[in-house]
């Protein structure tokens, strides 16, 4: 069985970032397009939420990448002459902490 199938089957997505990350947009649409011998593809081994839904992103996407830490965000917000802007500042400072 190849390493894909294992590794979606065990629910191991940082494992699976990994080695998407490692390989170039042709490549995955080979990898996840692999069949095992029952002709189940990798996301057909996955159980997890997580991991399904990390190989159907991935599938659909080109130039995915891993990132191993959450970004940083700037927020540049202008609360001038708007009357509901506080309100506004409140809930970003509550969702960005």
């Amino acid at each position: 069985m190849p390493v894909f199938h294992i590794l979606a089957q065990r629910g191991d997505s940082d494992r699976l970032k990994k080695l998407l990350d490692a390989v170039d947009d042709e490549k995955r649409a080979e990898i996840m397009s692999l069949r095992d011998t029952n002709l189940r593809t990798p996301y057909d081994h996955a159980r997890e939420y997580k991991v399904r839904h990390l190989l159907e992103w991935s599938s659909r996407q080109e130039g995915f990448y891993y990132l191993p830490a959450a970004p940083k965000v700037i927020v540049i917000y202008s609360t001038e002459n708007r009357h509901s802007a506080e309100q506004e500042t409140e809930a970003l400072e509550k969702v960005l902490s």
